[in-house]
């Protein structure tokens, strides 16, 4: 297991410590080749891949948000959950800092830096839309 150096210019003043943002092109597709994450603490499951992680920015619960190919991941202070990619329903920016994800059962809204909204949310329905398929 080889650690990757990112040597990402900061937007904003923000650096994403798991994987160079700069190096995504938006709109993804179905030929889009994601960017090596750097967060070794994660474990995955059978033939799960991950394709995204970034940091949560909700004061005094701060943690880490990854997408995978089977699943997202919230985990901070106060809690820890993951949503299967099949079982949501939507996804969406709802402010420039903040996005749903939206299941039959309930909305989770997850705080991110103003930077990584958009990309969360691209690498997010283009997670589900590969699950989908």
């Amino acid at each position: 297991f080889q650690l990757t150096k990112f040597t990402q210019t900061p937007v904003n003043g923000y650096k994403n410590p798991y994987v160079d943002t700069n190096l995504y092109k938006l709109p993804l597709t179905e030929k889009s080749k994601l960017p090596p994450v750097n967060y070794p603490a994660f474990k995955p499951q059978n033939d799960e891949t991950l394709y995204f992680a970034t940091e949560t920015s909700q004061k005094n619960n701060e943690g880490v948000f990854l997408i995978t190919s089977q699943r997202c991941i919230n985990k901070n202070i106060t809690q820890n959950y993951e949503i299967s990619l099949k079982d949501i329903k939507g996804v969406k920016e709802v402010s420039n800092s903040a996005i749903m994800i939206e299941t039959d059962k309930e909305k989770n809204y997850i705080l991110l830096n103003s930077t990584q909204v958009k990309i969360t949310t691209e690498v997010l329905n283009w997670a589900r839309r590969g699950i989908l398929q």
